[in-house]
């Protein structure tokens, strides 16, 4: 599954404000449009990402996935997953309500390609 087509999208909906993960401070830190940018001026608008934004936050999404001793370890997999459905708790709350959501879907196939394949 491509980052950029199938990855990103859920991660500029549902993870990257900037009061969470569109913030530099946090571990996973993303760029988003209309969000966290890495030009300061282009914060808030409403334009595509650059080729090095997304090139960042796959490098960035990809230690999350690679480092985990297992898929089911995956914090990118577990913490906007509801914790009645496996997730694990996230002071973000609950993005993802269960596994049959198609953004989870998008998550996870790309997370097992990634671990399958040793990416970027």
């Amino acid at each position: 599954a491509p980052f950029a087509t199938d990855v990103q999208p859920v991660l500029s909906t549902t993870c990257a404000n900037p009061a969470c993960h569109g913030n530099e401070k946090r571990p996973l830190a993303l760029y988003a449009p209309q969000r966290h940018r890495a030009d300061p001026a282009r914060v808030w608008l409403d334009e595509p990402l650059t080729d090095a934004e997304l090139a960042r936050n796959q490098v960035r999404v990809t230690a999350f996935a690679l480092f985990a001793p297992s898929v089911e370890h995956v914090l990118l997999l577990c913490k906007p997953l509801a914790p009645a459905e496996g997730g694990c708790e996230h002071s973000g709350g609950i993005q993802l309500m269960d596994t049959d959501e198609p953004h989870y879907h998008a998550l996870y196939d790309w997370t097992v390609a990634a671990r399958d394949e040793g990416m970027p």
